[in-house]
């Protein structure tokens, strides 16, 4: 039976090694020694040997027997001997619940040790989580009452992969889940909790789900996307608090327990799924005495809901005890909060400052739950409101306005947060810090102290009732304003920082500000709200929505926001909505109608707009588009204007960026050379970052340099440097994300393989190309995989089979991908792409795909076909040479010399290979160079 320490259980002792840990104190079962506070406490061996089988099995009760038997074992002794050694106990543990607290007596049944105990030394230590999971938060407060519901859950969990928690709200349902999850975190499973509360609508659940689990979100159907990730993941997904969206949780729950075979969910919910597969495991209210009851305080510590109240008022009040005479007005009051532990544990809170007796009178003055009999009303209306209701009556003036409008935040926020949006000239700041302080110390707001500051957060069903005392007072819309702008103007700041940190270090600072950043925007395109705060708004949140992948999140709030402008209206914030708008379609959409739409709108705006530096992203991304057009000469003369056009005006980092566009811009036109000149200067850029006001910049420029740096010199011949560089790359992509690691395999790795003829290494990296793209539904770099893995079985096909074999030829999602494709396999070379490196269209692998043309006329036969071949084996020689191109050029030269070796030319042919192989100085064991050189070697033999 699965047990939390201090409740029953069914374990009969602890181990004999175990260390036993109860507030101040450490008790070592097997050194038979006891410290307080570190210091060694004096203690006669029959009182340690009875104090360590009460300690051993906290919550229950050991009757006078046993406790004779563990004292004396083989001596039979009076009943008083035990009455004397618990009473020096008692007086030995005087300290946090008081002697009584610790040991109570339980009239004619025995004794039990009440406090919760942690066990240490022979405890059993939990296998560490994978990186991507993500365990519930931690309880500052041990789970009370709930060992019985805990253990069925837990195995429920062994016979269901659904299992959800019901229950009305406040009952406990979230607690329970976390220590579930504690419960069975050392079984071999990934285990992920993902809070439901922050998010405001049905839409933005599978990206809740995507972001707690680190999944990138880059497409319109973000639960395939994580129906690809967890396909071969075993995972056991809390999902808490689905109430108020759960339709979708039903949907995306079929979807998952249907499609992802080692997925598991444990979900919390005021209502059932309602879908098939389904466990209920529904969650009552602590059990409180009847009020006929006649009580003491040992026997009424047996209710769960009066040993959890004890507990929270002990740790609200250092000098609460609680004794026979405290029974009847902890009783009354657990009763009339129907046991519900939110309630309990909000109300336990109040005892420092009136006492029990007058808590309990105030409680019934005031009437806080209503009528009893009004059982037709939600569970939180009946308890918690009233249980809220009276808290708040009980708050000074100044505590009540900042606990009201602390409903503004919808999730962590910091001190500084807190003041920016609360204080006024009615609430100066020293009011609010000491509101603060005393709010939390009051229970009334979380506190979250394991990060680089403290952060706090209203509970989900606190922060309503708030809401409503701040609708109330007739503050909302002007704190509402005041969140809002506070969070635009910490964007700003975070937009700011972004040049001087890390992304992790970005993201451990900032990160926790999404939640309300959505809370803002919600605002602003509400019914009082600011449009224009809104577009700044999501403008400055481009970090979180590529960092934390909510591409598809945020595109539909910029399409909203976009919506709201006409004509020339504030042209800055359509032009960053805009230019917003085409980076999530570049990264989620092939949809080229509407990209041009959007580069049509990128035209009008950019001659009304007056800085220059809000024109550079989007005029950058227009190259980029180019390049997946294949019209390189767009793409550089889109760089090149920019940079003439700005070369008075431009800030340096805004140089920076544009650079970086052109390095890649350069590269692809052919100029190898000056891309490996412009790269290299951006590589050395003491720059930390590129500011954000220039490009999202999604990928380190670290990393997509080095990609075309290595692209670049593979091409003019420095066979092994590009190698080299290209494991560099993959290194540094690693550690800069999902993105970057797919952009590398794709555009740097693959390549670079298949070009040196590394069959083995290039079905890795396509294989890991293929699974990046599909767990992070990358469908345009999928497709590229696609079609390197088509080129590899092409490769690998022998003719010795006897049969002829038909391959799939993958068709590219763009002109870029294909002419990538072409330089692996040929049978990409379309007419069209042969008809344009004819015209010397195809920039940086012209000289290839004249050479595969010559291949095609060489095999294709006819009576000219040998002229035709060898025009473009020399064509693709002499534009080869043109740029620098030694790699190609080795290709060409390898072609014309089995052509003229043919043809009896065997001299000539030995004599310009030899030429071409004698300008290589690295490389020579990569199957490019060991095929030219075993050519030789056969034109040579006489």
């Amino acid at each position: 039976m699965a047990t939390l320490r201090g409740e029953v259980s069914d374990q009969k002792t602890s181990n004999a090694q175990d260390t036993l840990r109860f507030g101040p104190f450490e008790l070592s079962c097997g050194a038979k020694t006891l410290f307080r506070d570190g210091r060694r406490v004096r203690i006669g061996g029959r009182a340690l040997d009875i104090l360590i089988a009460l300690a051993g099995r906290s919550g229950e009760v050991l009757t006078k027997n046993e406790l004779l038997a563990a004292a004396w074992p083989y001596t039979f002794v009076d009943e008083s001997n035990l009455r004397v050694h618990i009473a020096a106990l008692r007086k030995l543990l005087s300290d946090g619940l008081g002697g009584a607290g610790f040991l109570v007596n339980v009239a004619g049944r025995g004794y039990i040790f009440t406090a919760p105990v942690v066990s240490g030394g022979s405890a059993h230590v939990p296998a560490p989580q994978q990186a991507l999971s993500r365990a519930p938060p931690e309880s500052a407060n041990p789970l009370v009452g709930r060992a019985p519901i805990m253990a069925t859950v837990v195995a429920e969990l062994d016979r269901h992969r659904l299992i959800t928690i019901v229950g009305p709200g406040g009952v406990g349902k979230s607690a329970l889940a976390r220590a579930v999850g504690d419960a069975v975190a050392d079984r071999p499973r990934r285990l992920c909790f993902v809070d439901l509360t922050t998010i405001g609508s049905a839409d933005l659940l599978p990206a809740a789900v995507a972001s707690a689990l680190d999944v990138a979100v880059l497409s319109r159907d973000p639960v395939r996307n994580l129906v690809a990730f967890l396909a071969d993941q075993d995972v056991l997904l809390v999902l808490d608090n689905c109430e108020h969206v759960i339709d979708a949780v039903a949907s995306l729950v079929t979807e998952l327990i249907e499609r992802a075979t080692g997925v598991q969910v444990l979900a919390t919910s005021r209502e059932p799924l309602r879908i098939s597969m389904e466990s209920v495991v529904r969650l009552q209210p602590l059990e409180t005495p009847a009020a006929d009851a006649i009580l003491d305080a040992a026997t009424a510590l047996d209710y769960p809901a009066v040993r959890l109240f004890v507990d929270r008022a002990a740790k609200s009040a250092d000098s609460f005890q609680f004794g026979d005479n405290e029974v009847p007005a902890v009783t009354d009051i657990c009763r009339r909060l129907d046991g519900l532990p939110l309630a309990i544990e909000l109300i336990a809170a109040r005892v420092d400052l009136f006492g029990i007796n007058a808590l309990a009178t105030s409680l019934g003055e005031r009437q806080m739950l209503g009528a009893r009999g009004s059982r037709s009303a939600q569970p939180r209306q009946q308890s918690i409101r009233g249980a809220l209701d009276w808290s708040h009556d009980l708050l000074s003036l100044p505590e009540q306005m900042v606990f009201r409008r602390f409903s503004v935040f919808r999730g962590w926020f910091s001190l500084e947060s807190a003041v920016a949006v609360i204080a006024d000239n009615a609430l100066p700041t020293d009011d609010v810090l000491d509101a603060i302080a005393l709010l939390t110390a009051k229970s009334m707001v979380n506190t979250d102290t394991g990060g680089t500051r403290v952060l706090y957060r209203l509970l989900h069903i606190t922060r309503i009732y708030a809401a409503e005392k701040l609708a109330e007072s007739g503050e909302s819309a002007c704190m509402h304003r005041r969140h809002a702008g506070h969070f635009r103007d910490l964007l700003i700041g975070a937009e700011a920082q972004w040049e001087t940190m890390n992304r992790q270090q970005w993201l451990d600072v900032h990160g926790y500000a999404i939640d309300d950043v959505r809370a803002a925007l919600d605002w602003s395109f509400g019914a009082d709200g600011d449009v224009e705060m809104g577009a700044q708004l999501i403008t400055g949140s481009l970090p979180f929505t590529f960092q934390l992948s909510l591409i598809d999140e945020f595109k539909i709030r910029a399409e909203t926001a976009l919506a709201f402008f006409t004509g020339d209206q504030s042209p800055v914030a359509q032009l960053r909505l805009v230019t917003a708008l085409v980076q999530f379609s570049l990264n989620s959409s092939s949809d080229q109608a509407a990209l041009q739409a959007l580069f049509d709108r990128v035209d009008a705006l950019c001659p009304i707009v007056g800085e220059s530096k809000f024109k550079i992203e989007p005029l950058l991304a227009r190259a980029v588009y180019n390049i997946e057009r294949g019209d390189h000469g767009a793409a550089l003369n889109d760089v090149v204007r920019l940079g003439h056009s700005m070369r008075q005006s431009i800030h340096p980092l805004g140089r920076l960026a544009i650079d970086r566009t052109e390095a890649q811009v350069n590269h692809f036109t052919g100029d190898f050379p000056r891309s490996r000149s412009i790269a290299e200067r951006v590589i050395r850029h003491p720059a930390k970052t590129i500011p954000l006001i220039y490009i999202p910049a999604t990928i380190d420029r670290q990393v997509t340099m080095r990609i075309f740096m290595a692209r670049s010199l593979w091409i003019e011949g420095w066979v092994d440097q590009a190698i080299a560089l290209s494991a560099e790359a993959m290194t540094m992509a690693g550690r800069d994300g999902p993105l970057s690691m797919t952009f590398t395999l794709a555009m740097g790795a693959c390549p670079i393989a298949f070009w040196s003829g590394d069959e083995d290494l290039a079905g890795r990296y396509t294989d890991q190309l293929l699974t990046y793209g599909r767990r992070y539904t990358l469908g345009r770099w999928e497709r590229l995989g696609d079609g390197f893995a088509s080129a590899l079985e092409h490769r690998r096909a022998t003719p010795q089979t006897g049969h002829a074999r038909t391959f799939t030829i993958v068709e590219p999602v763009s002109e870029m991908q294909r002419m990538l494709l072409a330089t692996i396999d040929p049978r990409h070379v379309t007419e069209p792409l042969a008809a344009k490196a004819d015209q010397d269209l195809c920039g940086w692998c012209n000289a290839e795909i004249l050479r595969l043309r010559g291949e095609h006329y060489g095999q294709a036969g006819g009576h000219d076909a040998d002229a035709k071949a060898e025009r473009y084996f020399e064509r693709a020689r002499a534009v080869a040479r043109q740029q620098g191109a030694l790699s190609w050029e080795l290709r060409a030269a390898t072609s014309l010399a089995g052509l003229w070796r043919r043809q009896d030319r065997v001299a000539a042919a030995g004599a310009m290979l030899q030429a071409t192989l004698d300008r290589f100085s690295e490389g020579f064991q990569t199957g490019e160079l060991r095929r030219a050189s075993a050519l030789l070697d056969q034109l040579q033999t006489p």
